[in-house]
């Protein structure tokens, strides 16, 4: 059975994969974010100057974190859905830049 990749190319997989390698740390819980589904709604919000949070992460490292999300074998689809939409954006942001 095939991985699932939620309409990502092999060279976005590629990427997301050598991000992981680069940034190996897992997800680490606080009293901010305590699960993987917090994780992602937490950098998908904004602050008070409607930036959302994700972008003061290192992109790199965002991605990283991201795409462990999409990888955690428990988690609900919506959750690594909601991850891969945010993933899309970030791999934007780095391509472009």
């Amino acid at each position: 059975m095939a991985a699932k990749t939620y309409g990502l190319d092999k060279k976005q997989i590629a990427l997301c994969d050598a991000m992981i390698a680069k940034y190996p740390k897992g997800i680490s819980t606080n009293n901010v974010v305590s699960s993987a589904s917090t994780l992602v709604s937490f950098y998908n919000s904004k602050d008070e100057r409607n930036k959302q949070f994700y972008e003061y992460m290192n992109p790199e490292r965002m991605v990283s974190l991201l795409w462990q999300v999409v990888k955690i074998n428990n988690e609900k689809e919506d959750v690594k859905e909601s991850a891969v939409r945010l993933l899309n954006k970030l791999l934007q942001d780095i391509v472009v830049k």
